[in-house]
């Protein structure tokens, strides 16, 4: 579908916004659409792996709460801060999910 999308309408399919949550089906989109269409993740701790193949970041909400650690993660993949970064992600990921 994404492909037929993307093919009828190349000047307005742009992106896609995977929200799966699973890494390997965000790395999956990557290898079959980028170059030419642009896959962002909806799950923040997948930032640093989808921007070495070339995603240039996220739809997400926790960029709202820390905007200079998901362009970071998305910025510099590989730099050493980028486990520091990941931890306070995931610490905020889970105060939010338990006030479900």
């Amino acid at each position: 579908m994404i492909g037929t999308l993307r093919r009828l309408y190349p000047d307005t399919i742009v992106a896609i916004k995977d929200s799966q949550c699973d890494q390997a089906h965000s790395v999956g989109l990557a290898k079959a659409f980028m170059p030419g269409l642009m896959v962002w993740v909806g799950n923040e701790l997948d930032l640093p792996a989808m921007a070495r193949l070339g995603s240039s970041g996220a739809v997400s909400g926790v960029a709202n709460f820390m905007p200079r650690t998901v362009a970071a993660l998305v910025g510099d993949p590989d730099s050493s801060r980028t486990a520091e970064r990941l931890a306070r992600v995931r610490a905020l990921l889970e105060i939010v999910a338990a006030t479900r």
